[in-house]
């Protein structure tokens, strides 16, 4: 009969070659703890004694059997339960119980019950015995010596040949299986990173959500060993809820890494009105709108609390509006000035103090609502060199005629900064009404060139107020760390700035200029670390790239001659001069004009029809084009190509 192997393990976790039966009965046998204890404290040298112990018993056994005459009641009261069951139970090595050796020991007993004892028996008794035991010590000394875990069966390798990178390979192993908001998904071609690596999240239509795979960010995190911090899932562009773009990188360098405004040549551009103002945690520029060629100026929120970097990052934009040439700037400070001192001394229109901001505040809209009257009837030549009055909306930098000298003329946008807005719109004098004037401003500032840009601590209406000057401002929003996690949603973020870290984790420092933004390069999730001026005092003091033009100076002027009379924004308007044009001059009149600059020699068209715009207040192309005509029918001038000159003059 033949059993199958037995196994046991102790706990430390080492592998022990098989147990007895008997060992087990008795640790489980109702032993008193005294007893216990001392079993289990010596079952070693105990267990090396058993094969002694049972060739004593069988000893002992066979000389009382003969000695009693009752050796046939003997062996079957005595011989079974000492022989038979020790044996079975105890006499097992490596699964192989000695039916054998518990034969010949009955064979013994029962021969030396009837015979009797002599020296050859007991000689041949011990002498077998002995030597069947000793493979039986050796199974015991292996049994209770420690011996090394089997190694692990090595895993499966991936199939190399699968066609799939590194990355694309952990998204299928260990990403997709283990999260339901990824099952069906597949990585697409990762493009690498400095330090990471980005690639698209293919779902399927109809069982992937974008809201359900951002919530299983820390699957991602896990699955390619970084921290959650570290791993973006954005939107993609144009919006797919079945897809998402995932970028992930190993440390948070690029954001600890201060960049400089200096260092980085930053720069609004003069058709889009766009510039870089941050990078990504991926190493990616981040950018801001200032205006835009089909709407014009852009209204814009910085919020965050003290030192998380949201005055660095005012005063970056502010530089960048100081320098642009389509731009003037405006500093309205509600602290008394004591926020942004060097912007403030830099901006061509400043106001400190909560009046100050308010009165400052007055002449913005002031200024809007006179650059409305000019710009509704304002003259100017197209990109296809057609005439036309009226604009929609000022693109800052346009080229106007100025209706009372007939000049062409540059007209900027600008760009005003209120900085602590809560303190005015707060104020118990002032904030009421100036709640109702902002709000109504900001919806229509941004078409007569004027762009707002509010600075507090949250965007909460505790600090804000009133729910559409909250909206109206959220064009370009800049949320850094805050206090409270509410309210960041109606803003346009939808990442809570309140859980931007504190410290960067591989530099130990603190996390100021850290943020999310909402601009135009469509990444509201992505963390992002601003520009930061080195020298905020030196860049302001260089002149400013854009100027005011008349125009406008004159509508700052007009209010400020009747504040001082006592009067207000709402009077000013009222008196103000309609922006009158000069008469139209007469066909006679440009007629002549083309025959005098003629007389000096002839001169390609374009330059013809210039020169007589400049000289002529208020003279449109379309009268131009109808002079050289009418010339032309009456012989007075000729044409040869591009070329226009008087008859009979220079020939």
């Amino acid at each position: 009969m033949q059993e199958g192997p037995m196994t046991d393990q102790s706990n430390d976790g080492l592998a022990l070659v098989p147990s007895s039966d008997a060992e087990q009965l008795l640790e489980r046998s109702p032993f008193k703890p005294p007893v216990r204890r001392f079993y289990n404290n010596h079952k070693r040298a105990l267990a090396n004694l058993v094969p002694l112990v049972l060739l004593g018993g069988a000893h002992g056994a066979g000389w009382l059997f003969h000695t009693t005459q009752l050796w046939v009641v003997w062996a079957f009261c005595w011989a079974v339960p000492l022989v038979m069951i020790p044996v079975i139970l105890v006499m097992r090595t490596e699964g192989r119980v000695w039916w054998g050796s518990a034969a010949a020991v009955l064979a013994w007993l029962l021969t030396a019950a009837a015979v009797g004892l002599s020296d050859v028996q007991v000689f041949m008794l011990w002498t077998a015995g002995l030597l069947r035991s000793v493979p039986y010590w050796r199974a015991h000394q292996r049994r209770y010596s420690p011996q090394p875990s089997p190694e692990p069966e090595p895993e499966p390798e991936a199939d190399e040949d699968d066609g799939l990178a590194p990355e694309q390979r952990i998204w299928e192993q260990d990403v997709a299986p283990n999260n339901t908001a990824y099952a069906s998904t597949r990585l697409d071609i990762p493009e690498p990173l400095p330090g990471g690596f980005t690639a698209l999240i293919i779902g399927k239509k109809g069982k992937t959500e974008f809201e359900k795979m951002l919530a299983g960010k820390r699957t991602i995190s896990s699955a390619y060993g970084t921290t959650v911090r570290l791993v973006g899932v954005e939107e993609v562009t144009p919006p797919n809820d079945s897809r998402a773009r995932l970028t992930i990188i190993s440390r948070d360098d690029m954001l600890a890494q201060t960049r400089f405004l200096e260092d980085d040549e930053a720069a609004i551009d003069p058709v889009t009105g766009i510039a870089r103002v941050a990078y990504f945690f991926d190493s990616k520029p981040a950018h801001a709108q200032f205006y835009t060629p089909t709407g014009g100026m852009q209204m814009g929120l910085i919020f965050g609390r003290t030192e998380s970097g949201k005055t660095r990052y005012a005063e970056t934009k502010f530089l960048l509006a100081h320098q642009s040439d389509t731009l003037v700037t405006a500093v309205l400070d509600a602290q008394d000035g004591q926020s942004m001192p060097e912007c403030l001394q830099a901006a061509q229109i400043s106001a400190v103090g909560v009046e100050g901001v308010f009165q400052g505040l007055g002449k913005l809209l002031y200024v809007s609502s006179r650059r409305s009257q000019f710009l509704g009837k304002a003259q100017w030549i197209d990109e296809r060199g057609r005439e036309r009055t009226g604009k929609q909306f000022l693109l800052p930098g346009t080229e106007l005629i100025d209706p009372r000298t007939g000049d062409v003329f540059r007209m900027p946008g600008i760009w005003s900064l209120f900085d602590e807005l809560r303190l005015l719109l707060k104020d118990p004098e002032f904030g009421k009404e100036a709640v109702r004037m902002l709000g109504a401003g900001v919806a229509t500032m941004r078409k007569t060139g004027i762009g707002v840009e509010g600075v507090a601590q949250n965007v909460g209406l505790d600090y804000l107020v009133e729910q559409g000057l909250r909206s109206n401002l959220a064009g370009n929003v800049a949320g850094f760390r805050t206090r409270s996690s509410d309210d960041h949603g109606m803003v346009g973020l939808p990442a809570d700035p309140s859980k931007l870290e504190e410290v960067f984790a591989s530099t130990g420092e603190t996390t100021a200029g850290l943020c999310y933004l909402n601009g135009p390069d469509g990444r509201p999730r992505a963390k992002a670390r601003g520009l930061l001026a080195r020298d905020v005092y030196g860049l302001a003091l260089e002149p400013p790239a854009g100027e005011l033009d008349d125009l406008t100076k004159g509508f700052l002027d007009d209010y400020d001659r009747m504040i001082k009379r006592g009067g207000n924004g709402a009077e000013a308007l009222a008196q103000a001069e309609p922006c009158q044009p000069p008469p139209s001059p007469t066909q006679g009149d440009v007629e002549a004009a083309i025959e005098s600059t003629l007389e000096d020699g002839p001169l390609p068209v374009d330059q013809l029809i210039a020169r007589i715009g400049g000289r002529i207040a208020n003279c449109t192309y379309g009268q131009i084009e109808g002079a050289l005509r009418s010339l032309e029918r009456a012989e007075r001038i000729s044409r040869r190509g591009d070329l226009c000159q008087r008859v009979g003059v220079h020939t």
